[in-house]
C-alpha cells in the first residue's frame, strides 16, 4: 500500500514537472482576467450588434446610392455617420474582449443586407428601405435597451448605454419618415 501511494506521488511529481509550470503559475500569466472574460449572453449581445450596425450601414450605403428623396438621403448620411463611429468603437471593443468575428461573416451580412433591396425598383426603392430600416432599427433598439441593463461586463453594458439615445433618435427619425412616405399620421 505503501508502495502504491510512494509511485502515484512519483507519477504526479513526474507530471507537474514535464507539464513545465503549476496551474497558478498558468493562471497568472494568462490574460484572461475578469475584463476580458465575457458571459455568453454579452458575446450573444457583440456579435448582434456588430450585425445589426454592418447591416443598416450597408442599408444606408444603398440609399445614398439609389434614393432621389432628399429626406431619405439626409438621413441615409445620418445613419452612416452615426453607424461608422459605433461599429468602429465595437470592433474595438470586441478586440479588447478577444472576440473578433471572422471578415468573412461582415462580408455575408453586408452582402445578405446588399442583396434585400437590389429587387425594389427606383420608384418603390424609398418605401422598401424605409421599411426594412424601421424593422431593423427597431429590434436593434430592443437589444440594446436589454443589454444596457443587463450585460454582465460593465464595458459592455457603458457601450449599449452610450449608443442607445442615438439609436434611437434614428428610430424615431425613420418611423417618421417612413410614416411621412406612407402618408401616415405620426403614431
Amino acid at each position: 500500500m505503501r508502495v502504491r501511494t510512494c509511485l502515484v506521488i512519483l507519477f504526479f511529481a513526474v507530471g507537474l514537472a514535464a507539464c513545465g509550470k503549476s496551474g497558478v503559475q498558468a493562471a497568472h500569466e494568462s490574460d484572461l482576467t475578469p475584463q476580458t472574460i465575457l458571459s455568453l449572453d454579452d458575446q450573444k449581445f457583440l456579435n448582434a450588434a456588430e450585425r445589426a450596425e454592418i447591416r443598416e450601414n450597408t442599408l444606408a450605403d444603398q440609399a445614398l446610392e439609389r434614393s432621389r428623396n432628399l429626406q431619405v438621403r439626409a438621413l441615409a448620411t445620418n445613419l452612416h455617420d452615426d453607424l461608422g463611429a459605433d461599429l468602429t468603437e465595437l470592433k474595438n471593443l470586441m478586440k479588447a474582449k478577444h472576440m473578433a468575428e471572422p471578415a468573412v461573416i461582415a462580408e455575408e451580412v453586408h452582402s445578405e443586407a446588399a442583396n434585400r433591396l437590389t429587387s425594389a425598383s427606383d420608384d418603390a426603392f424609398d418605401h422598401e428601405f424605409m421599411s426594412l430600416l424601421t424593422a431593423d432599427l427597431q429590434d436593434t433598439l430592443r437589444i440594446f435597451d436589454s443589454a444596457s441593463q443587463t450585460a454582465a461586463d460593465p464595458d459592455v453594458r457603458n457601450y449599449a448605454k452610450r449608443v442607445l439615445p442615438s439609436l434611437q433618435a434614428n428610430y424615431n427619425k425613420a418611423s417618421d419618415l417612413e410614416n411621412k412616405l406612407a402618408g401616415k399620421p405620426r403614431q
